[in-house]
């Protein structure tokens, strides 16, 4: 959802512009409101603009952390439960 905040000192009738200042969405996931600035757009998600999903950049560095840490522990995790004592008996 994209909406636009009205300034305090409008008056009645005048004509409101969009700009990057009054215009503002809210994270689908966290909920939290935050400029159009700041939105990460999926790029999965649709192409028409008021469709799409908008995320917060705090949820979008926190899923791009887990994503980082599931494949670091897919590469770390057969390392650590390999016998370390194969190594040792090689070397003898």
């Amino acid at each position: 959802m994209v909406f636009i905040k009205v300034p305090k000192d409008v008056a009645p009738g005048e004509i409101l512009g969009v700009t990057i200042e009054n215009t503002f969405t809210t994270c689908t996931r966290c909920g939290k409101t935050f400029s159009m600035i700041d939105a990460v757009f999926p790029s999965r998600e649709s192409p028409n603009f008021f469709a799409r999903e908008y995320i917060c950049v705090r949820c979008y560095m926190r899923k791009a952390w887990m994503n980082q840490i599931q494949v670091l522990e897919t590469i770390i995790a057969p390392m650590l439960l390999t016998d370390g004592n194969e190594e040792d008996e090689e070397d003898e």
